[in-house]
């Protein structure tokens, strides 16, 4: 009998302190982990953008610069409150007949609020293939302020090297963000 109300006991304390380190480490994190701790990384990503068009049914003509060629733009901005994002940009070739060239290329300049070019990208489509999308712009950080993004397609003629008579090109301009993880 003795025996048995001891292990009784002994198992009961055990149980205590196990409730007694739970309740405690349950109140610690309560306590330390609200929204002024956590820090300015938390919260969600909300980010504004427009693409003013895609490119559809266009014949390709040889040009000289990517200012005759096709442009489309986009804008992105965070919007108030959100959590800092990362930007990426794509270019999906939706009919590339005979164009996956290096003669047909890609140019995006990425231009601030005041209209200052902050980087320039730019590529070809050579190796491009149909519905496999292109990222022209990667993972670039947005700010509060619009950030514009002039896309730029044109066929250079002075690339050329072979015939390219009723070749023609169209595309789907399409973007996402990423939010960026921060520390606690």
């Amino acid at each position: 009998m003795n025996r048995t109300r001891n292990i009784i006991i002994s198992i009961s304390v055990v149980l205590l302190l196990i409730i007694i380190v739970s309740a405690s480490t349950y109140a610690y994190f309560a306590g330390t982990t609200d929204e002024h701790n956590v820090g300015t990384d938390s919260g969600e990503l909300d980010v504004v953008y427009n693409i003013s068009e895609n490119i559809t049914g266009v014949s390709l003509s040889p040009v000289n610069s990517r200012e005759d060629g096709i442009e489309s733009v986009a804008v992105a901005k965070l919007n108030t409150g959100s959590v800092p994002g990362l930007f990426n940009l794509y270019i999906t070739p939706t009919t590339i007949d005979g164009l996956a060239i290096s003669a047909l290329i890609w140019e995006v300049d990425i231009v601030d609020k005041d209209g200052n070019i902050i980087d320039t990208f730019s590529g070809n489509f050579e190796d491009a293939t149909v519905n496999t999308a292109i990222k022209v712009v990667d993972g670039y950080e947005l700010t509060y302020d619009d950030t514009t993004f002039n896309i730029y397609i044109w066929l250079n003629g002075n690339l050329l090297d072979e015939s390219i008579s009723n070749k023609k090109f169209t595309a789907k301009i399409t973007a996402d963000t990423v939010d960026i993880t921060g520390g606690f």
